[in-house]
């Protein structure tokens, strides 16, 4: 692999939302960037551009001490990238009934033109997620302050 090829892209993309740099990240979208979240109820599984998605983030990393999204494993073929992750939060103490940590199990397909991300889209469960925290993706958005069903930017 280059420097600048599509797997290192998504590599430095995931590296900067890890030190919270929601600039840094956006830096690597293309102007037509879509993020999609397979399973969440439209429209708030797509979010366009990358004003939106640090939008959407901001206020998950607004609420965590920490973040540690690790690839495991990652595979690259021509301009697509497919990685298996899991995607550690640390929240603030007492934010959610069950655990102020969540471990999201995560597989990720990339699709990256001329060294930009264009589509980014997750698959995780949803229900593992609500299990985790002891409440469901909309209650999680209201706590933390953000309508999944609105986006900004």
């Amino acid at each position: 692999m280059t420097a600048t090829s599509p797997g290192n892209t998504v590599r430095a993309f995931i590296a900067r939302l890890n030190d919270k740099d929601l600039d840094g990240a956006q830096a690597l979208l293309s102007d037509d960037f879509v993020w999609e979240n397979i399973g969440m109820e439209p429209p708030a599984n797509r979010v366009q551009g990358g004003a939106g998605m640090a939008h959407r983030l901001r206020a998950v990393f607004d609420v965590c001490v920490k973040i540690d999204w690790i690839i495991l494993e990652q595979l690259e073929a021509g301009d697509t990238v497919m990685n298996e992750r899991r995607d550690d939060h640390y929240f603030q103490p007492d934010l959610f009934p069950k655990s102020n940590y969540l471990a999201a199990p995560v597989c990720g397909v990339w699709k990256v033109r001329e060294g930009k991300i264009t589509l980014w889209r997750d698959y995780s469960d949803l229900g593992d997620f609500e299990r985790q925290l002891g409440m469901s993706v909309k209650e999680f958005g209201a706590i933390i302050g953000r309508n999944y069903g609105q986006q900004k930017g």
